[in-house]
């Protein structure tokens, strides 16, 4: 959250049409007096190294994993925030890795619910704003749908191959009888 002050200074730099770039906001916190200069690290070569690690982390979120789960082939991410990582640590974990623990599998998909969680709650008060928080409730109770009906063709899918399976057996047992 930042301060009134600092909100104002940057509203102040928006264009008549309410439009604003953040080049603007750079170039007016460039000036020592102004409300946001402290904001920003003047020091380039801390600047660079800061930009640095954004990158790689951007990098890092980039890398994805394929992996097959009966049958169906699933894309992930690859890396996610270790939720073991020490103080002031951004380091990552590999998926697979996150998934041997149990109690670790669990942090990363809470971490990621939350995550879901305040999306949603942005999209609410955006909605609200906008006047369209009706049409946002509908597009999410229709999103639940679909994820209900993806679950059930799942379910569906994986019990027909479970059939087949069964099927297939039954009958190698028969050649093998006769």
């Amino acid at each position: 959250m930042i301060s009134r002050e600092k909100a104002d200074a940057i509203r102040a730099l928006a264009d008549a049409d309410g439009y604003i770039e953040p080049i603007a906001v750079v170039n007016a916190a460039r000036n020592r007096t102004h409300p946001l200069h402290e904001e920003f690290n003047w020091n380039e070569r801390e600047a660079a190294q800061s930009y640095w690690l954004d990158t790689a982390r951007r990098l890092i979120r980039f890398v994805k994993l394929e992996i097959v789960i009966q049958h169906r082939t699933i894309q992930s991410v690859a890396y996610v925030c270790d939720p073991d990582r020490p103080p002031k640590s951004r380091r990552y974990v590999d998926l697979t890795v996150a998934a041997q623990s149990k109690n670790m599998a669990q942090q990363v998909l809470l971490s990621e619910m939350e995550r879901i969680t305040a999306a949603v709650r942005r999209a609410q008060q955006v909605a609200s704003v906008l006047g369209l928080r009706h049409e946002l409730d509908l597009l999410l109770s229709n999103v639940q749908e679909v994820v209900a009906a993806a679950d059930a063709a799942a379910a569906k899918a994986r019990e027909s191959a479970s059939k087949r399976r069964r099927q297939s057996a039954r009958g190698r047992r028969a050649e093998a009888r006769a």
